[in-house]
């Protein structure tokens, strides 16, 4: 369901609540199904375990946050 740019701040509250985070995840990403997997490690993971498939950050990614650190 859409949200307006106004609800999304109560929406993510909600979400965090009932899926017990501790702290806000970002990206959330769920499963075409709409179970939530959550954030981008959670994901790495998840395709890792499921399909076997490994992400890897492009090169450039990794040097900007290296810097940013």
């Amino acid at each position: 369901m859409m949200k307006h740019k106004d609800e999304w701040d109560d929406f993510i509250l909600a979400v965090q609540t009932s899926y017990g985070f501790n702290k806000l995840c970002c990206p959330m990403i769920f499963t075409v199904e709409g179970q939530l997997i959550g954030d981008t490690k959670d994901f790495t993971n998840y395709a890792k375990d499921h399909f076997g498939k490994e992400y890897t950050e492009a090169k450039e990614i990794l040097i900007k946050r290296a810097k940013e650190n």
